[in-house]
């Protein structure tokens, strides 16, 4: 699963993409606003320069235009400094800075009320405001334009630098959101993972229901899931109660039918006393069939099911010893310590019809095995010493009443199909070949039902 289809990873890109675009507009307008913050103290900056050389020029007795105080700003004295003032009259330029030296300002055409941008010395941009003053009226007014300048640069400089130092300043703000919403995003699901690791133990059979505490927001589904469970095993004990008792009440008259034919052919009618036979055998392995798959719980009803391996071969072992040529087998046992999570009713069915027709065939050993292949999973074998089963009818020899499983005395061929649909329950296969016994193996996988020796033992 990769990050995109994770809760957690589309958290993580929604918060990016979200904190990415605040930040983005919070450093656009704190740019925005700093440059007309500074666009305004250029301005008050230009008012009191033009105001400092309003009040040093004056008309003086013989009417010529003097400046009694030359302006203060040290850089007025050294060219091209960033700052200029200019008076002129007309097209004549009666004085200027020394900062200016041999150049001029490009003066928009008629003056200006406000600040303009224009061309200074050395090509440089600048800010400009002029002010115009008039001396005297009729044909003997004088006009005189005052200016002040100031370089772009230096506010551009200023701009440059407080976007790179914003700029940073967002980034590592930008970095400690997307953390803190990581964070929130990774605590925030602990609990749907709390459930995740206990749905898993529930499916190994490890625990029987979900165990909070658990924040409100899951309380509800925790208890809406543990209903669903318990409904669940009710369900399945009811149907495997209704199995049992379908059972009981077809053995009695069943058997009342098969004395009667019994009767019958004894009395000669052998041909329908056959007929009836026949028939009661078709009855009798439909109903074991169904009541097989009444009876298992399988893959999908296996959560908080498990069974011991080698406590219930012994049980087993102990019912096979007491049915004819049981004691004279010698019945050796897997190593105890492994459990597989599969209904223990539906292991010892399993277990069971191994056994019995592994006692139906052997000479004189059957060996039970169970091995933990490491990757979640239990290998189990039922493995005798007998005539063991040809290549050819291996395959029939799973299917119900099929001639080479019914060959053995006493047997009804519905042993190792019973068997064949009970794992196939639980997503599993049987397979045959020859045991090193010299015999018949049979094996099972029980996929991804491993479980440690120490979890609570299967009840028998």
């Amino acid at each position: 699963m990769t990050w995109v289809n994770s809760v957690r990873g589309r958290l993580a890109l929604i918060s990016a993409l979200v904190i990415a675009l605040v930040l983005t507009v919070a450093g656009a307008s704190l740019t925005l606003l700093f440059e007309s913050y500074i666009e305004r103290r250029v301005a008050q900056e230009l008012q009191t320069r033009l105001l400092d050389l309003s009040g040093a020029f004056e008309m003086n007795d013989e009417d010529q235009p003097v400046l009694t105080v030359a302006p203060s700003d040290p850089r007025y004295r050294n060219p091209y400094s960033g700052a200029y003032w200019y008076v002129r009259e007309g097209e004549k330029n009666l004085w200027r800075s020394r900062s200016l030296w041999d150049s001029q300002i490009a003066a928009p055409a008629s003056v200006s009320e406000g600040i303009v941008e224009t061309t200074g010395p050395d090509d440089r941009d600048v800010y400009l405001l002029e002010k115009r003053v008039a001396f005297g009226e009729g044909n003997a007014e004088r006009v005189f334009v005052l200016g002040v300048a100031l370089d772009q640069a230096d506010v551009q400089a200023l701009s440059s630098s407080f976007g790179t130092e914003i700029a940073t300043i967002l980034l590592i703000i930008g970095l400690l959101l997307f953390a803190g919403a990581w964070l929130q995003a990774k605590y925030g699901l602990q609990p749907l993972l709390a459930i995740r690791k206990q749905l898993e133990l529930l499916r190994h059979g490890e625990r029987e229901k979900l165990d909070g505490p658990f924040p409100e927001e899951i309380e509800e589904l925790s208890h809406d899931l543990n209903a669903l469970f318990a409904q669940q095993k009710h369900m399945i004990g009811r149907a495997r109660e209704r199995a049992g008792v379908l059972a009981h009440g077809l053995k009695t008259p069943m058997t009342i039918l098969y004395g009667e034919a019994r009767k019958l052919d004894l009395a000669g009618h052998k041909q329908t006393a056959q007929s009836i036979k026949g028939q009661l055998d078709l009855i009798r392995g439909q109903v074991e069939r169904e009541l097989t798959r009444a009876r298992v719980h399988g893959a999908a009803a296996g959560i908080g099911l498990h069974a011991d391996v080698t406590a219930t071969a012994e049980r087993l072992v102990c019912l096979m010893q007491r049915m004819p040529h049981g004691d004279e087998i010698d019945w050796r046992l897997p190593e105890p310590g492994l459990q597989v999570a599969m209904d223990a009713d539906d292991f010892g069915e399993v277990l069971g019809n191994l056994l019995d027709n592994a006692r139906k065939w052997a000479r004189s050993v059957v060996e039970i095995g169970a091995v933990d292949l490491g990757d979640g999973s239990v290998r189990l074998t039922v493995a005798d010493d007998g005539p063991g089963i040809p290549d050819s009818f291996r395959g029939e020899a799973l299917e119900r009443g099929s001639a080479m499983a019914s060959r053995a005395a006493e047997s009804s061929g519905l042993g190792l199909a019973i068997v064949s649909e009970l794992t196939a329950a639980y997503g599993s296969a049987v397979t045959l070949d020859t045991s090193p016994l010299g015999g018949a193996r049979v094996t099972i996988k029980l996929g991804g039902t491993a479980v440690s020796a120490a979890a609570p033992n299967s009840p028998s």
